[in-house]
């Protein structure tokens, strides 16, 4: 006997069979563990780093990435993480699951103190702590068919209305990279005033500095003092002068 035929000689069974499977996907669905944003549990090993008065760059290039380099290869460490603010280096090591936290955080400070010699003179030691990171974690990606530079604009100005959100601890943007400006020059105007390329670049990036000037105490408060002249848009490169003529 198919089926088909069976259903129609016994409607009524067939109806409480359909029933009773209806009512048991809904009892099973009600207790599927099923959360919008799922809660995300997280063993990690965080070396902290204070320097005083350093740009986001030097901290980057003179503290985080020599620290990431030395524990790249230790064992029992799933991947990676590195902010590098003003003054403050922050990297965070995810451990493999399974792996013994407290011993990976010794393996890692031990690492660090080897090259602690190698980090600049007025870097703070670095601290390293373990511990359980458990938080909801949502991950946003902008993506577009426009320029690098408008696509950079719109991933800032995301980010800063995100940081305004009530419940928002934490934004953290990668990829945007940093803005690239183009000279071009004028060979007439060269001869002219008897400049030369290598001149033209020297005087950029002589003139493009953010550099740490350490920090200055005041009773119980301390400053942070910097020599700032960061090119950050297309007109701050009219106002450098190249060349003055002799007075």
């Amino acid at each position: 006997m198919h089926i088909a035929e069976f259903s129609v000689k016994n409607p009524v069974l067939v109806n409480l069979l359909m029933g009773a499977i209806l009512i048991v996907g809904i009892m099973a669905a009600s207790r599927l563990p099923l959360e919008l944003f799922p809660s995300i549990k997280l063993e990690l090993v965080s070396v902290t780093t204070v320097f005083p008065g350093a740009s986001a760059e030097d901290v980057e290039k003179l503290v985080s990435i020599p620290i990431e380099d030395e524990i790249n290869d230790i064992s029992g460490i799933k991947v990676i993480r590195s902010t590098s603010s003003e003054g403050l280096s922050s990297i965070l090591a995810e451990i493999e699951a399974g792996e013994d936290t407290q011993k990976l955080a010794q393996d890692i400070r031990s690492e660090v103190a080897k090259i602690q010699d190698k980090l600049p003179e007025d870097a703070e030691e670095p601290i390293t702590e373990e511990f359980d990171a458990n938080f909801p974690l949502i991950s946003v990606a902008i993506a577009g068919d426009v320029s690098k530079e408008t696509l950079r604009a719109y991933s800032l100005r995301f980010e800063d209305q995100v940081k305004l959100v009530q419940g928002v601890d934490n934004v953290v943007t990668s990829g945007l990279g940093d803005p690239v400006f183009w000279v071009y020059v004028d060979p007439v105007k060269m001869r002219q005033y008897e400049i030369t390329l290598e001149q033209i670049a020297s005087v950029i990036d002589q003139k493009n500095l953010d550099l740490p000037g350490g920090a200055v105490e005041q009773g119980d408060a301390e400053f942070l003092v910097r020599v700032t002249g960061r090119v950050e848009k297309v007109e701050d490169l009219l106002y450098i002068p190249v060349k003055r003529n002799p007075d």
